[in-house]
């Protein structure tokens, strides 16, 4: 995965516009990464979105937008499902042992959590 933009697709198609500190939820071989946008790089896209990267073995992996990124991408704080949560800088994820994410929404200094089953349906709460 290479490039730059946020063009979620497989293996080398999908685009990447600063990424952060990435998760990974070993039950389901699923890394998720949290993208703040463009600054300080002006002009770039605010995708403010949580991105899931599916690792299977040798296959490419498949990056799927899974949170954020709603209709004003400049970002925002709400608490939904895909697109309904939106985030103001997404800069960290984990998991703790009972499988439910964490966020840390940067810019609008909290902490996030999706109840698990989260990787690929985060419910924001």
């Amino acid at each position: 995965m290479n490039g730059y933009g946020i063009t979620d697709g497989m293996g080398g198609a999908a685009l990447f516009t600063g990424p952060g500190f990435i998760a990974y939820d070993a039950p389901t071989s699923t890394l998720i990464v949290p993208v703040a946008g463009g600054w300080p790089n002006f002009g770039a896209p605010e995708p403010n979105r949580l991105r899931a990267v599916a690792v299977n073995g040798s296959a490419p992996a498949v990056v799927t937008s899974i949170a954020g990124g709603g209709p004003s991408s400049m970002g925002g704080s709400a608490n939904g499902i895909g697109t309904a949560a939106l985030f103001w800088g997404p800069y960290g994820t984990t998991f703790d042992p009972a499988g439910n994410l964490y966020v840390a929404d940067s810019l609008n200094k909290l902490v996030r959590v999706a109840a698990a089953p989260a990787p690929l349906d985060p419910r924001f709460s």
